[in-house]
């Protein structure tokens, strides 16, 4: 897909977005959930980031391995670069769904990491004698 075109499967470039959007949000707020500075939150967001970059080696054809199938990065690259390229509906299917479970995982991440280091932390200071 050169830039600027309208893609070839606009439901799959599409779905591509938003479910890798929403991916990157959660993992966002499940880690600025258990950081107290900005300055962590940036540091450990890129120890999070480092497996996601690992099936851009596959795409550069620099490096590939049958692993990088269950990263959620290879579905969105299948879904946002590969319609063009003649992907099956098995492909976009498995790329859907592989996204959608990487969605439910940082979600239940994201929200224990909120309960347990945000509002666990509410009680901590902010009240004297019971008062609010």
């Amino acid at each position: 897909m050169a830039t600027g075109t309208i893609p070839d499967s606009p439901f799959a470039f599409s779905t591509g977005i938003v479910l890798t959007s929403t991916f990157m949000t959660l993992l966002s707020i499940g880690i600025a959930a258990r950081q107290r500075t900005i300055n962590g939150f940036i540091l450990m967001a890129q120890v999070y980031a480092i497996p996601l970059v690992l099936p851009l080696f596959g795409f550069l054809q620099l490096w590939h391995t049958d692993l990088f199938m269950f990263l959620p990065t290879e579905g969105t690259l299948r879904l946002l670069v590969s319609p063009g390229d003649g992907l099956s509906t098995g492909s976009v299917l498995f790329s859907v769904c592989l996204l959608s479970l990487w969605n439910i995982a940082a979600y239940v991440w994201a929200y224990r990491s909120y309960t347990r280091h945000v509002l666990m932390r509410i009680g901590e200071g902010g009240a004297v004698n019971g008062e609010i």
